[in-house]
């Protein structure tokens, strides 16, 4: 048994002949298609929880503070859950205690390769903006963001309902 992982559409690559069709019918068998991370936030706490308890065998038993995780589930998550699962090893291994404090865990998405500002969402703006009741400086604390550039994304997306009220 064979079980691949790819985020190519196939059928768009057959038919460009960038994929062999033969091959796609030996391992197509049955397809699962599961969204981005960034797409299932609510998945972000069980999945620390797995990542952090398999860790803990060379580290010690650790946890995320809840403003840890906050900064978690607001992160762009480009590389998915292999980002997300090397964000919280390194948080883990450099973290002095058993609780992983904010400051660490954005460090830790610093050295894996946070992406830009721009990368972040209008929706995932508003999502941390509502979380934090409108306040801007606890939503880009959140975001990893420096407050002014929260602001400027706010101020550049009006009319998109990216305000302070939500």
């Amino acid at each position: 048994r064979i079980i691949t992982a790819t985020n190519s559409d196939l059928h768009t690559l057959i038919s460009a002949n960038r994929f062999r069709r033969d091959l796609y019918y030996r391992v197509a068998g049955f397809t699962v298609h599961v969204p981005p991370l960034r797409a299932r936030r609510d998945d972000i706490p069980a999945l620390a929880e797995h990542f952090l308890r398999a860790v803990s065998a060379h580290v010690g038993p650790r946890e995320l503070s809840p403003c840890g995780l906050d900064r978690l589930r607001f992160h762009a998550w480009p590389g998915n859950v292999r980002e997300l699962r090397n964000t919280l090893e390194l948080a883990a291994v450099q973290s002095d205690s058993p609780i992983i404090e904010l400051g660490a865990v954005e460090r830790a998405i610093r050295a894996v390769g946070e992406v830009a500002s721009s990368s972040i969402s209008d929706e995932t703006i508003r999502e941390a903006l509502h979380h934090h009741g409108g306040n801007v400086s606890a939503a880009a604390r959140t975001l990893g963001l420096p407050r002014s550039t929260l602001r400027d994304r706010m101020k550049a997306s009006q009319g998109k309902g990216l305000n302070p009220a939500g």
